[in-house]
């Protein structure tokens, strides 16, 4: 991939916004996710999950600089965390509050070829002037998510500069279980984060 100026902007559009987004990426893979699992994706216009989490951040100077200009919670144990999801002309906004600590990220659709030679779809997540476009792998364990390109203001790094991502979505204890952990080329670990979490009953 070039470093030419991505066009992220233009994928938060979708015409079928009745349908989740995840089922449009995942495809028939979608059906066997746990349905604690894929019930957190059925965002129709607006839902909220409730539970614990964590949060850990690098340890190095660097890093801990890093995780504050983007916006990334404090380091915490076990702290109460609200997740909100919102739909609006396909695209979701989801806000993860941390104990009174935001993050929030917008998820999109980023189509792929409908033969199975091409590429597949993506989605495209982006916080601040970060963008990740993803690929997401589902299985009856439940979502893992694999980071194929990274733009940072609309520009595409290059591998050796981009973040490595591990990230899952799974049951654990009989809930919604997430976890999440961000590295950087030569700085390491910038974030960490897990939690439990429980859909409200509308």
């Amino acid at each position: 991939m070039d470093n030419a100026r991505d066009n992220s902007e233009a994928e938060f559009v979708d015409p079928t916004p009745h349908v989740s987004m995840y089922r449009k990426i995942l495809g028939e893979s979608y059906d066997r996710l746990p349905p604690l699992v894929r019930d957190m994706h059925e965002v129709q216009s607006r839902h909220t999950a409730r539970g614990r989490g964590r949060v850990r951040r690098g340890s190095g100077l660097a890093s801990r600089l890093m995780a504050s200009l983007l916006g990334m919670p404090p380091e915490a144990r076990d702290i109460p965390v609200e997740t909100t999801f919102s739909l609006e002309q396909g695209a979701e906004t989801i806000t993860r509050n941390y104990d009174g600590a935001l993050l929030v990220t917008k998820q999109a659709l980023v189509p792929g070829c409908e033969t199975d030679a091409g590429p597949p779809a993506l989605l495209l997540e982006k916080f601040g002037p970060v963008a990740l476009f993803i690929r997401l792998e589902g299985t009856e364990e439940g979502i893992t998510f694999h980071l194929q390109r990274c733009s940072l203001l609309g520009l595409s790094l290059p591998y050796f500069l981009s973040p490595r991502v591990s990230a899952r979505e799974r049951v654990k204890d009989g809930q919604y279980h997430y976890f999440v952990r961000i590295d950087l080329p030569m700085i390491g670990r910038l974030i960490e984060y897990e939690g439990l979490l429980r859909l409200e009953k509308a």
